[in-house]
């Protein structure tokens, strides 16, 4: 059940239940911390090319810098990037 007023205004994503993180698991970059390798990217060609420019392919690993509310901070081949969540949420990855 949604709590009332203000604080279902956006929608937070959790983390994976314990034991469903492990490696093998897939799950969205918005989830993430630590090292992870991504392993689909679930959304049209635009956004495709658009997350290739910046490095983030199938099989590439990202170290999360920060994942709190807001944009993500990534280290993407050793370039540091500030990913909207909403593009993030597209971006599947396991636990390395």
């Amino acid at each position: 059940m949604p709590l009332p007023g203000p604080f279902n205004r956006y929608r937070v994503t959790a983390p994976p239940p314990t034991g469903e993180s492990g490696p093998g698991r897939e799950f969205p970059l918005t989830s993430a911390t630590g090292e992870v390798t991504v392993t689909s990217i679930r959304c049209g060609e635009s956004c495709r090319s658009r997350l290739a420019s910046l490095g983030i392919t199938p099989g590439v690993r990202i170290r999360v810098l920060r994942n709190t509310g807001g944009p993500l901070l990534l280290d993407v081949r050793g370039s540091r990037l500030a990913l909207g969540r909403g593009i993030a949420a597209k971006v599947f990855v396991t636990a390395l």
